[in-house]
């Protein structure tokens, strides 16, 4: 019983993270200073973008690109951009599921990130 665990444990996908690191962070204030005089709250607009390649056997990068739009009116008075990206690193899995790969990799360690970089 043990050996066909054993077996069974080999055929398993691996999934080893090599790096998580971001990428690029930008802010922008295209109305600054004069959009500070203005009385009305901001809204806010928050975009969310993934994208993942395999960049050699068995090694694919995830990214997850936040964007965060505050506009007064039609003005826009700060975007922030920020991509977080991770690499890894898949054993024994089949290319067909090199998606899933990558999107493991997106929901576990990008996503839980990039929410707590955005504002409350």
């Amino acid at each position: 019983m043990s050996e066909q665990n054993s077996q069974a444990a080999e055929q398993q996908p691996q999934f080893n993270i090599q790096r998580i690191y971001l990428k690029d962070l930008s802010l922008e204030q295209p109305n600054s200073p004069g959009i500070f005089l203005e009385q009305e709250s901001p809204a806010m607009e928050i975009a969310l973008d993934v994208s993942s390649e395999q960049i050699a056997d068995g090694f694919f990068e995830s990214t997850i690109t936040v964007t965060i739009t505050a506009k007064v009116g039609e003005k826009v008075a700060f975007l922030i951009n920020a991509s977080r990206l991770g690499s890894l690193k898949c054993a024994r899995s089949p290319k067909t599921s090199s998606s899933y790969c990558s999107a493991s990799l997106v929901r576990t360690f990008c996503i839980p990130i990039c929410a707590r970089m955005s504002p409350t």
